[in-house]
């Protein structure tokens, strides 16, 4: 009986029916409550079901029932990837790894930790490293396509994708991660056919979704001026990174005149994300592709806007200066605001939104100085001010 709900679980678990496999993984544990594997299985559909404290006990139980099983320790590496604990999540493939030195899929993992890292030559090392294990591993060779997309040599990322295609024509993953590559080089409508492709095979994958809602944002000209820029920053290692960015504000101390055209570059760099899945909420195929963060998102954003704007006019207008800071401060923070939802680590979103509450007191300690202490307003209007572009190399620092 224990074999029979095993088998069902493993089935279910193929066809993303989780909860289901969940039930069958429960009874069978509940005939032999020492089964490391089924503990690891039961880990991997909670873990799929954002059930990451649970999943996490299930799977330390089947390490400590098997700690030389190389499994618990690959799907305890999920989880931590999943949530954005790099760090842990290369300690616990490279025990796997350690374990069971053969097996493709666990190089693949260590491999993308190491992309998200973006130290894509390193990305591509550990992919091949996997490829010589298994040939045709799909996701090995989908993590060779992208590094090396990212690296500038399209030729050899188009004939591992093409090799990718091969072994398996019908891979959801596959067609997405050739989607994110073609948007990489800018072939906005060959992704979109890929990520469209993606989506009739996986309906629910949101690397897929991501992907789609990217290359419908790539039809605006702004729009793609600003994923190319992005792309090239990224090309760039950290410390050139951050040489460019003094370097243009040296610049343009230097030459005041293009300030303005600074503060264009600043302002859609920021804010091209929010701005144009705005727009696409009047897209009726834009409107179904976005999420409910990029919708809760775009609220938050035109919240902000909107009501600083609002203020700012009216205050001019009636001459009202309580209405003017409130204007300033409401725009001031759509740079933390927005800092804090385009980021996907979960642990730098979690900084940047304490950093975030910090100015928010910061503006509300600026706004009440206007009213009950004015002669404190131009000492706390500096700090204000200080920390929104303090943030601005925060935000930087946790890229």
């Amino acid at each position: 009986m224990e074999a029979i709900n095993q088998d069902r679980a493993l089935l279910l678990i193929q066809q993303r029916k989780f909860n289901l496999a969940e039930a069958e993984l429960r009874n069978a544990l509940s005939q032999d409550l020492d089964n490391a594997q089924n503990h690891a299985f039961l880990a991997l559909c909670l873990m799929n079901q954002q059930k990451t404290r649970e999943a996490l006990q299930e799977v330390d139980l089947a390490i400590a029932l098997e700690p030389d099983f190389a499994f618990p320790h690959y799907i305890q590496s999920l989880i931590f990837y999943n949530e954005d604990k790099l760090d842990a999540c290369e300690t616990a493939i490279k025990e796997a790894i350690r374990l069971d030195s053969y097996d493709a899929t666990f190089y693949d993992i260590l491999g993308s930790v190491f992309f998200k890292q973006k130290n894509f030559r390193e990305a591509m090392r550990i992919a091949e490293e996997g490829l010589t294990i298994d040939p045709e591993n799909v996701d090995c060779l989908n993590l060779k396509a992208r590094a090396l997309n990212l690296l500038g040599d399209k030729k050899l990322a188009a004939d591992s994708y093409k090799n990718a295609f091969y072994h398996e024509p019908e891979n959801d993953l596959t067609h997405a991660n050739q989607g994110w590559s073609y948007i990489e080089t800018g072939e906005y409508k060959k992704a979109l056919e890929h990520f469209q492709e993606a989506l009739r095979l996986n309906p629910n994958s949101d690397f897929a979704r991501e992907g789609l809602v990217e290359a419908l944002k790539a039809k605006y000209w702004i729009y793609r001026a600003v994923l190319n820029l992005n792309y090239k920053m990224l090309s760039l290692g950290s410390g050139a990174r951050w040489g460019m960015m003094i370097g243009v504000i040296l610049f343009v101390r230097v030459m005041p005149i293009l300030i303005p055209f600074y503060l264009v570059l600043i302002f859609f760099t920021w804010f091209s994300d929010l701005i144009f899945n705005t727009l696409l909420r009047f897209n009726t195929y834009g409107r179904q592709a976005l999420s409910a963060e990029q919708i809760k998102g775009s609220n938050i954003f035109l919240a902000f806007l909107t009501g600083g704007a609002t203020a700012l006019t009216a205050g001019n207008f009636l001459a009202i200066e309580s209405f003017e800071v409130l204007g300033i401060v409401l725009i001031g923070l759509l740079f933390p605001v927005a800092g804090t939802l385009s980021m996907e680590n979960k642990t730098a979103r979690k900084k940047s939104f304490y950093a975030t509450l910090v100015l928010a007191a910061a503006g509300i300690a600026f706004l009440g100085t206007v009213v009950f202490s004015p002669e404190d307003g131009p000492a706390v209007m500096k700090l204000f001010y200080g920390g929104i572009i303090g943030y601005t190399w925060l935000r930087q620092s946790l890229n």
